[in-house]
């Protein structure tokens, strides 16, 4: 009886994948969701193929969720890495670092174009109203939610649809922060340098998450 063969991945359906993927997380970012069509994006990667997208991914909504794949275990394992510098340097683990732990892989995170497609494409899921998406993967990016879940505890505030509410709010600085560095060039924008740009808006958001706690103590 002859044994089955494992079936080997095509590496160029796996380049295929992760091209649209990236494509469809630009495209997102500078359109929004409902300004991307599944077509658009297909030829984002000049395929000729109508239903490319739908082929490997079904719906967009199943892209969005391979988006968070692709490029959240390198943010979970960079925030892992910066959490455990912190504590190994015997930093005090307040608001602030956590709050740099948070986001600094996003502002280190660039695409081909030196842009911070990731956490553009974070701003424009939530402007849209897509925002939970990214909770229906919380489980397997443990640092993450382990640091957001520190945040919590260190507020003092029990978790409630008001304390979520200041924290997205405070997460808009954050993310518009990284839309405004990439466009500030077009803009004429004469300013400080994109991580002074970046470490401002990580203050002004820590500023608001510690005033809307202080309108919930």
């Amino acid at each position: 009886m002859t044994k089955g063969k494992t079936r080997r991945r095509d590496p160029r359906t796996d380049a295929t994948r992760v091209a649209l993927i990236e494509a469809a997380e630009t495209l997102f970012a500078e359109y929004g969701f409902g300004g991307v069509s599944l077509r658009q994006i297909g030829l984002a990667i000049g395929s000729s193929n109508k239903t490319v997208v739908a082929y490997h991914f079904g719906t967009k909504e199943a892209l969005i969720q391979a988006i968070y794949m692709h490029r959240l275990p390198a943010i979970d394992s960079r925030r892992k890495e910066l959490l455990s510098a912190a504590q190994a340097e015997g930093r005090v683990i307040d608001v602030d670092a956590l709050l740099e732990i948070t986001w600094l892989p996003l502002f280190e995170q660039v695409n081909d174009a030196k842009c911070h497609s990731y956490g553009r494409f974070l701003s424009a899921m939530m402007r849209e109203g897509h925002a939970n998406s990214r909770m229906l993967v919380n489980d397997q990016f443990p640092t993450s939610l382990l640091v957001w879940n520190m945040v919590v505890e260190l507020l003092g505030l029990e978790p409630s649809a008001e304390l979520y509410e200041g924290m997205y709010l405070a997460a808009t600085i954050v993310l518009e922060s990284l839309t405004y560095i990439d466009r500030r060039e077009a803009m004429k924008a004469e300013s400080k340098s994109d991580r002074q740009i970046f470490e401002n808006a990580v203050a002004m958001s820590r500023a608001a998450l510690l005033e809307a706690a202080r309108h919930l103590a």
